[in-house]
């Protein structure tokens, strides 16, 4: 078979077994093997014995029993808790030649604390045949409520006396019950005092629009007024008037010119009064007596 080394000739006498197809001698060559028992929380309609158990691809093994409750007490309950056990076995000479059993075993079990787990997953979209795939995902072991799951699965497994191998979700049921716990969350959520804020939110918004729509009609009113429509006239009369009063007294204009001479004549006033103001300064009465232009007195020496 294509895969395999050519074996020594068969020697004369030699009786074979005769299988009913070539898928059954395949399947009759795997004879070393380690059955682990898996524990699904899902459905399983779609998964028969004789299914492939596959690594990321490869096949490694064989599905042997769907479901496997024997020498297990309260199946349901077990289904309902647990998951719904399934027996597969990996064989050895699907992975390569010279494979003890106990050298796989150490390799699953060495694999299974670095995240090895078992999914199930579509092989015919047609059938809806289902596989089982293997496949390394460390995430799930900060799970704390998945590892709390498989250590009583463990238990249940060992009772019935096989080794048990981590089970999670396929992608689709993984994101139902993702859906599903948000929709829990959302459930719980205590909307009503939201609910009830946000009622008292639309009656004062409610309240305020009435309020502008008040104010709006209002302001509506008062500017249909024919005061209010004949004030622009009215300041534009006044500015109109403040203009030709400004224009009487710019630079150019006759009061303008009027206010300039007035103002030289009263300075030319004023100086001319200077010399009077300045002898009334030195002599009170010379309104009234001549004011002579003698010489300051100058103070004479002292006798000797």
């Amino acid at each position: 078979m294509d895969g395999w080394p050519a074996g020594s000739a068969a020697k004369s006498g030699t009786e074979f077994q005769l299988f009913p197809d070539r898928q059954s001698i395949q399947d009759g060559m795997y004879h070393q093997f380690v059955e682990y028992l898996v524990f699904f929380d899902e459905s399983v309609r779609g998964l028969k014995a004789g299914a492939p158990v596959e690594f990321r691809g490869v096949r490694v093994g064989t599905v042997t029993s769907v479901p496997f409750f024997f020498a297990m007490q309260k199946p349901f309950e077990v289904s309902l808790n647990q998951g719904i056990p399934v027996l597969i076995r990996v064989e050895a000479g699907r992975l390569y030649e010279n494979l003890t059993l106990q050298q796989l075993g150490q390799e699953l079990e060495l694999a299974v604390s670095r995240g090895l787990h078992a999914v199930l997953k579509t092989g015919n979209l047609l059938t809806g045949a289902l596989y089982v795939d293997l496949d390394i995902n460390n995430e799930l072991l900060a799970d704390g409520k998945l590892q709390q799951l498989y250590s009583e699965q463990v238990a249940l497994s060992q009772q019935a006396g096989y080794p048990s191998l981590p089970s999670a979700r396929s992608g689709l049921s993984n994101i139902e019950q993702k859906v599903l716990t948000a929709l829990d969350k959302i459930n719980n959520l205590q909307l009503e005092p939201f609910l009830d804020q946000g009622q008292q939110t639309l009656a004062a918004t409610e309240q305020l629009l009435a309020r502008s729509e008040n104010l709006i009609n209002s302001l509506q009113q008062l500017i249909a007024k024919p005061e209010l429509q004949q004030l622009p006239a009215d300041l534009q009369q006044s500015l109109a008037e403040i203009r030709r009063a400004l224009a009487g007294i710019s630079p150019g204009s006759v009061a303008y010119e009027r206010a300039g001479n007035n103002l030289q004549m009263l300075d030319q006033v004023l100086r001319e009064l200077q010399p009077v103001l300045k002898l009334l300064n030195q002599q009170s009465n010379a309104l009234l007596i001549n004011a002579s232009d003698n010489a300051d007195p100058q103070p004479r020496k002292a006798k000797e």
